[in-house]
């Protein structure tokens, strides 16, 4: 068996709702850790990036420094906690990266350029130059939409959180090429509940997983335990669980399905698993996650993210239907398809909301012309940008401005 770092143990039972809630969805939450906080296992992802101060982050057992710069991608098979350094107080940035937001990532069949990010690379990043640039800009995008819930401002929060997952798996990628041998260095807990992750689905046994590892039942228990606080049984559940979380808001999927899809024997083991942890029925949560701050967590296909992706990526430029499709290799009948049935609308009606909103920004934040405005948010004329503007707020571009300046003083 390969030798792995000696995990560092945790102190304590994790918790969860420490940073992710109801509450919290498609929201930039600004967070100062004075003190120790641990042991922490989130059932959702997120991003965490550190404007201030040092200390320290650890991951399954394993210690990584905290400097401002930092940008940090936790899965739900971490359990982390977070100190300062003495007299410090780290100033951090987090994001809810909602697995069924997100869900294609984890319910459709693995991708090997993100597995191999997920499971060889690290989980935190000091960035500097234009990769920290770019990932500043986007949180200070999203801070500028951080308080409208509409549903043109989900759409762009959710395809920034996009953006950030392809800088981190990019970051991953570049760190695996020259380190590949990196995840036989991890802790076997942290080995353990990565396998379990990706596994969880399958009829698994722990005697069979103790063998494939080298180990024996009692040191699989004592190794999970060590890095995550939970035994083979409660992880896999736990694993599950999340997982049907993600499927579950696939309103044509039937319970019976998901549950079997999940790695439950029986409908009856999953009603009472899920209930155990999320403290509620699926079709309870199914309800309930749906119409949270009424945030747009109905799934969405790959295809449709990959548009909204290139959409918020290149909506400043002249981009057409026939472009988008010819660049994403998707028919344009698909697309138009796609967003009338998914997302309610049309190509020319979502870029618009794209140019708007980012052009909103321009007023408020900005002295830039109106005609310099229109220009920068991707429209060939003023005459055309003023018009569309009035038509979605009401009033004119300098109206809006006006109104705008007028409650800052």
């Amino acid at each position: 068996m390969r030798s792995q770092q000696k995990a560092h143990p945790l102190c304590g039972r994790p918790v969860s709702g420490i940073f992710t809630g109801p509450d919290k969805y498609l929201t930039l939450q600004t967070v100062t850790v004075r003190d120790h906080i641990s042991p922490v296992a989130e059932d959702d992802s997120l991003f965490i990036y550190v404007t201030d101060g040092t200390g320290r982050l650890t991951v399954n057992g394993v210690v990584f420094d905290l400097t401002p710069g930092c940008f940090c991608w936790l899965q739900s098979y971490h359990v982390f906690s977070l100190e300062p350094d003495w007299g410090n107080a780290l100033e951090l940035q987090v994001l809810v990266y909602d697995y069924p937001l997100a869900s294609y990532m984890t319910y459709r069949p693995n991708n090997s350029v993100s597995l191999t990010a997920f499971s060889a690379a690290l989980p935190v990043y000091a960035l500097s130059g234009t990769v920290r640039r770019q990932v500043e800009d986007l949180i200070a995008e999203f801070r500028l939409y951080n308080d409208d819930c509409g549903s043109g401002a989900n759409l762009i929060k959710s395809a920034i959180l996009g953006q950030l997952s392809y800088i981190f798996i990019d970051l991953c990628n570049d760190y695996s090429a020259t380190h590949i041998h990196i995840r036989h260095q991890w802790p076997l807990g942290w080995i353990l509940s990565l396998f379990i992750a990706y596994s969880c689905a399958e009829d698994l046994d722990p005697k069979d997983v103790a063998e494939n590892f080298g180990v024996s039942v009692p040191t699989l228990n004592r190794e999970l335990r060590i890095t995550t606080g939970m035994n083979f049984a409660q992880s896999v559940n736990r694993a599950r669980i999340n997982l049907a979380a993600s499927a579950i808001l696939f309103s044509e999927l039937s319970f019976h399905f998901i549950s079997t899809y999940c790695g439950f024997r029986s409908e009856v083991a999953f009603y009472r698993t899920f209930r155990e942890l999320k403290g509620m029925t699926p079709q309870e949560y199914r309800e309930y996650a749906i119409a949270t701050r009424g945030t747009p967590r109905k799934m969405v296909s790959e295809t449709v993210e990959r548009i909204l992706y290139y959409m918020h990526t290149n909506y400043r430029e002249q981009i057409s239907l026939k472009t988008m499709a010819q660049e994403l290799y998707i028919s344009e009948n698909i697309i138009r398809t796609l967003l009338a049935d998914t997302l309610d609308t049309n190509f020319k009606d979502l870029l618009s909301a794209y140019r708007l909103r980012y052009a909103e920004a321009l007023l408020v934040v900005t002295d830039m012309p109106i005609l310099d405005v229109s220009l920068a948010s991707g429209f060939n004329s003023e005459r055309t940008f003023t018009r569309l503007f009035k038509e979605r707020n009401g009033i004119t571009p300098s109206a809006y401005r006006t109104m705008f300046i007028g409650d800052s003083k």
